[in-house]
């Protein structure tokens, strides 16, 4: 059972996103007991603050320890790098026939 301060990932997005569970609500229903997590993302320029994902709990993944260190690391951004390959190495572009 996860509860608000805890640390995961929601494991249906492209990356690992560490977010913070900010609540968690357990729902029982006649299959079982689940819960609701409202995220809050740590992480990514994407989001507005205000963002809060909403995810069942077996939809996240508890954080890393690594996950966890980058928490007060900050983020390397790279001036012009705007999509992905931007970021690929040279010769390893392929494009879809």
């Amino acid at each position: 059972m996860y509860k608000p301060g805890d640390y995961v990932c929601p494991a249906d997005l492209p990356r690992r996103v560490l977010c913070r569970v900010a609540s968690a609500e357990s729902v029982t229903a006649p299959t079982g007991t689940f819960q609701i997590l409202e995220l809050k993302p740590l992480e990514g320029s994407w989001w507005r603050s205000d963002t809060c994902l909403v995810r069942l709990d077996e939809a996240v993944v508890p954080a890393r320890s690594r996950d966890l260190s980058r928490v007060h690391a900050p983020i390397a951004r790279v001036p012009g790098r705007h999509s992905k390959t931007d970021q690929l190495p040279r010769g390893r572009h392929s494009v879809a026939a």
